[in-house]
């Protein structure tokens, strides 16, 4: 079946302009609604000390 083959690159969907444009909207409201109530708690949330940032391998982890 073509559907599930892995040599093609994923193709995005066809939109119409005004469906673009919803869609667009409706992102921008989750993100200002999102934000107006989770905003404050997640600006002062810091990581615990002690816990490395995710971007750094330590050297001698054997996994």
């Amino acid at each position: 079946m073509f559907i599930f083959t892995r040599n093609t690159t994923p193709r995005r969907p066809e939109l119409t302009d005004e469906a673009a444009y919803l869609i667009r909207i409706m992102l921008a409201d989750l993100y200002h609604w999102f934000d107006w109530e989770y905003g404050k708690q997640a600006r002062r949330y810091r990581p615990p000390d002690g816990v490395p940032p995710l971007d750094e391998d330590p050297l001698d982890d054997p996994f």
